[in-house]
């Protein structure tokens, strides 16, 4: 829980800090730069981060992918996705 926090805190950190400083004294454009991507990374990658480090989180998420590309079949002739029940068929053998 801590590294999942440090992780989203500390690139908005840099990247506010960076955004600050910028008002008040002229940077190297490699700074600005840093504040730029790290600016994409605060509304791109919090949910990776979560998925990465939080089991919980992420056993949830995969289950619930696997429920749903489990019970879908795609038609390209229909409208729209149907939801079907997959059934196994045993072979029954007899020995003789």
């Amino acid at each position: 829980m801590t590294l999942q926090s440090l992780c989203i805190c500390v690139e908005i950190w840099i990247a506010a800090v960076v955004y600050v400083i910028m008002d008040f004294v002229s940077v190297p454009e490699i700074a600005i730069v840093i504040a730029d991507i790290c600016w994409m990374f605060t509304h791109g990658d919090t949910p990776f981060v979560y998925l990465i480090l939080n089991k919980s989180l992420r056993k949830a998420v995969f289950n619930m992918i696997r429920n749903i590309t489990k019970h879908r079949v795609y038609n390209p002739n229909a409208n729209s996705t149907k939801v079907i029940q997959l059934k196994t068929i045993t072979a029954r053998t007899s020995v003789q």
